[in-house]
C-alpha cells in the first residue's frame, strides 16, 4: 500500500517452520523474513477484503519508501 507504515516486531516462531522457510527462500533465492512478510501481508489482506498485490508491486512500493 502506498505510504504504508512499517513498524519491527519480535516473534518466536517453531524450528521447523523458520527451517522451512530458510529452504523454500534459499530456492527462490530471496530473504526467509521476506517470504514471511509477505505471507502474513496476503494472509491480512485476504481476510480484511482487500485484493492481494503481485510480490513485485510490495518490492517496489517498500523500495520506494526507504
Amino acid at each position: 500500500m502506498a505510504g504504508e507504515e512499517w513498524v519491527k516486531v519480535t516473534i518466536s516462531l517453531s524450528r521447523r517452520s523458520v527451517e522451512f522457510f530458510k529452504e523454500a527462500a534459499e530456492r527462490n533465492q530471496t530473504s526467509y523474513q521476506r517470504m514471511i512478510r509477505r505471507l502474513l501481508d496476503t494472509y491480512a489482506d485476504h481476510y480484511r477484503g482487500e485484493p492481494a498485490k503481485r510480490s513485485s508491486e510490495r518490492s517496489n512500493t517498500r523500495t520506494a519508501q526507504r
